[in-house]
C-alpha cells in the first residue's frame, strides 16, 4: 500500500485554505455591492418621499391661500359682480338675438315680396282687381278679375318688362253675372261681363338668406351677415360641424330651415361633408344649433 507523507497533507491543506479564502473574498465583495445598492435604493426612496412631502406642503399652502382668498369680503364682492355680469350677459345675448331678427326682418321686407307688391300696385289697370297672389319655390301666381279683355295684356307686358319675372303666362275666362246665383250677383258689380284671370310667372330675383348659430339653450354664438341669393341658386356654407367661440368648442347638433328641422339622413350628410347646401326659392332663415363639448379656461 502506498503511503502519503506529511508533506503531501500539508500541501493539500494549503490549497484548500487558499480556495476558501478566495471564495470568502468574492462573497464579501458581492455582499458589499448589495449593501451599496441597498443604500442607494433606500436613499432614492427617501429622496422621493421628501420630494412628495415638499409638493404636498406646497399644494396645501396653495389651497390654504385660495381658501383664505375665498373667505375674504373682496372675493364675496367679486362673486356678486360675476353674478351680475352673468345676468347682463344673458340680457345682452337676448338683445343681440332680437336685433339680428329685426335686421333680417328689415332686409326681408325690403326684398322681393315688397317689390312685387309695389310693382303690381303701380301697374294694375283701373278696371282690374287683384284678389290674391302667392309665391312658392321661385314661382308667383296672381289672380283677379277685370272688366276688360285687354287688361291681361297690359299686366303681362308690365311683368315681362321688369326685373323680377320671366316666363309670364296667363289664363282668363269670361264670367257672366246672369248665370250666377243672386248672392254672387250682389257681390259683383252691375256690369254683366267680367273676366277671371290667373297669371303665372317664374321669379328672376334674389332672396334673403340669414344664418344664426345658437346653443341648445338659445344663446347666440354667431350671426352671419345676411346674403341675397338669386332664385334657383344653391346657397352653400361650410366648416359648420365644429366651431370655437371664446375658447369653447361646440359641435353641430341640429339644423333648422324656416322652422323645419332637417331629418336624420340629411343631417348625417351635413355632418359627413361639413357642408350645408340649400336651393333658394324663398327667403331662408337657417338656424344652426350647437352643443358644448369642451370649455376653455376663460370660461
Amino acid at each position: 500500500m502506498a503511503s502519503i507523507s506529511k508533506r503531501e497533507f500539508a500541501k493539500k491543506d494549503m490549497n484548500f485554505f487558499s480556495e476558501f479564502a478566495a471564495s470568502s473574498q468574492a462573497m464579501a465583495r458581492i455582499m458589499g455591492y448589495m449593501i451599496i445598492i441597498g443604500i442607494v435604493v433606500v436613499g432614492l426612496m427617501v429622496t422621493l418621499c421628501v420630494i412628495q412631502f415638499i409638493r404636498w406642503g406646497v399644494i396645501k399652502a396653495e389651497v390654504k391661500k385660495y381658501d383664505d382668498l375665498f373667505a375674504t369680503e373682496e372675493y364675496a364682492g367679486l362673486q356678486g359682480e360675476a353674478d351680475e355680469l352673468a345676468k347682463k350677459s344673458a340680457h345682452t345675448n337676448e338683445y343681440g338675438y332680437v336685433v339680428s331678427e329685426m335686421k333680417s326682418t328689415v332686409d326681408r321686407e325690403t326684398g322681393v315680396s315688397f317689390d312685387i307688391i309695389s310693382e303690381l300696385e303701380k301697374h294694375i289697370p283701373s278696371n282690374t282687381i287683384i284678389t290674391y297672389y302667392e309665391i312658392d319655390k321661385g314661382h308667383v301666381v296672381i289672380g283677379g278679375t277685370s272688366h276688360s279683355y285687354y287688361a291681361m295684356t297690359e299686366i303681362v307686358n308690365m311683368l315681362q318688362e321688369n326685373k323680377y319675372f320671366t316666363n309670364v303666362n296667363f289664363e282668363q275666362e269670361r264670367w257672366d253675372a246672369s248665370e250666377a246665383y243672386e248672392v254672387e250677383v250682389l257681390a259683383r258689380t252691375y256690369i254683366n261681363g267680367e273676366y277671371l284671370f290667373t297669371i303665372t310667372a317664374s321669379l328672376d330675383t334674389e332672396y334673403l338668406v340669414s344664418v344664426t348659430a345658437i346653443t341648445v339653450d338659445n344663446n347666440i354664438l354667431q350671426v352671419k351677415e345676411s346674403e341675397m341669393v338669386e332664385a334657383g341658386k344653391i346657397y352653400e356654407t361650410k366648416e359648420l360641424t365644429n366651431i370655437n367661440v371664446a375658447g369653447n368648442n361646440y359641435v353641430l347638433s341640429a339644423v333648422n330651415i324656416n322652422g323645419a328641422t332637417l331629418n336624420e339622413e340629411d343631417f348625417a350628410n351635413v355632418m359627413a361633408s361639413d357642408t350645408l347646401k340649400v336651393e333658394v326659392y324663398d327667403d331662408l332663415k337657417i338656424q344652426l344649433t350647437y352643443t358644448l363639448t369642451t370649455s376653455g379656461e376663460g370660461e
